[in-house]
């Protein structure tokens, strides 16, 4: 969409990566010192769950999204993986939900998270770089 590129271009400045905002100044015990989006979310938002979506991994995810552009299939097979793919990326990305609610939480803890208020120990769960 090389039409977009200035306009894109201009948004990219503000962007701002919330990893080491959650990461220095946020902890829940049940992050269990990770903070992928799969550990954050529902501590932050107890109601949004990854539980109502059939592709709930990133990597499942990866394959599906392959499958669907280069593999041949039924157009009710095609549209409900299109769906399913759809609904795991939107919940990946907080569904829009994690701005509010996560102000309410009553047991999530503010502060410096690098003065030890959270465990180094690695996720035995998640596979993504940032947890370790």
């Amino acid at each position: 969409m090389p039409h977009l590129a200035a306009d894109l271009s201009a948004l990219q400045g503000k962007l701002v990566d919330l990893l080491a905002v959650m990461q220095r100044h946020v902890y829940h015990p049940r992050f269990a010192g990770c903070f992928s989006i799969k550990h954050v979310l529902n501590p932050m938002v107890p109601d949004l769950t990854y539980d109502d979506v059939a592709i709930v991994d990133g990597q499942v995810a990866s394959v599906e999204l392959a499958r669907l552009l280069f593999v041949a299939h039924k157009v009710r097979g095609r549209d409900q993986l299109r769906r399913d793919l759809l609904a795991y990326c939107e919940r990946d990305l907080g569904d829009g939900a994690i701005a509010g609610p996560a102000e309410s939480s009553g047991d999530v803890t503010r502060g410096d998270a690098r003065r030890g208020e959270r465990p180094e120990a690695a996720c035995p769960e998640c596979a993504e770089p940032r947890c370790r």
